[in-house]
């Protein structure tokens, strides 16, 4: 063999090991964060993450007698935030932390949720379509001529009785919805 190919293949090893080195140096659960569609929760998801993996590095460069006996504990998938699961079904839930890889007890629900108005889009039927700053997109479930958001406004999501959900901008100012996304 030649000078030049035992230099080329001596290369390629140490590309294809400092490679397979990154894929296995970055935690799923960050790998996670980054399939998640919406601005603020996908940072609020990293900011978790880089937390979480701090700490970690500061307890793992102060070994504690029980530390090397113990096996290496796996960071966990970021679980959805009570207001992320806002307004969704449980089986949405569900579908939503299997998808993330997450299995956790949940953190207590939330019953009202306070944001800003990205954008709205209305419908022919005279419906609503509101994007807001967290993520969420809600659609009003009947023609109401009264109620009326803006992008800027600041709106409360609450839970109603039997399952319904309203999004209002004042005490009159009101109207029934479901989640689209």
């Amino acid at each position: 063999m030649s000078k030049r190919t035992i230099v080329s293949f001596t290369v390629l090893l140490a590309v294809l090991g400092m490679e397979a080195a990154f894929a296995q140096s970055l935690p799923a659960t960050l790998d996670a964060c980054t399939r998640i569609a919406a601005d603020k929760a996908r940072l609020q998801c990293f900011d978790r993450e880089a937390a979480a993996l701090s700490q970690h590095e500061r307890s793992s460069q102060q070994p504690s007698p029980k530390a090397a006996d113990a096996p290496a504990a796996v960071p966990a998938a970021p679980l959805l935030t009570p207001e992320q699961k806002f307004g969704l079904t449980a089986e949405k839930v569900q579908r939503q932390q299997e998808a993330r890889g997450a299995v956790a007890a949940q953190p207590p629900s939330v019953t009202r949720v306070q944001t800003r108005v990205l954008q709205v889009s209305g419908s022919s039927a005279g419906r609503a379509l509101v994007m807001l700053e967290n993520g969420q997109t809600w659609r009003q479930t009947e023609s109401q001529s009264s109620f009326s958001v803006h992008p800027g406004d600041e709106v409360t999501l609450s839970k109603g009785a039997m399952s319904t959900f309203w999004i209002s901008t004042g005490p009159h100012n009101s109207a029934r919805v479901e989640r689209v996304r």
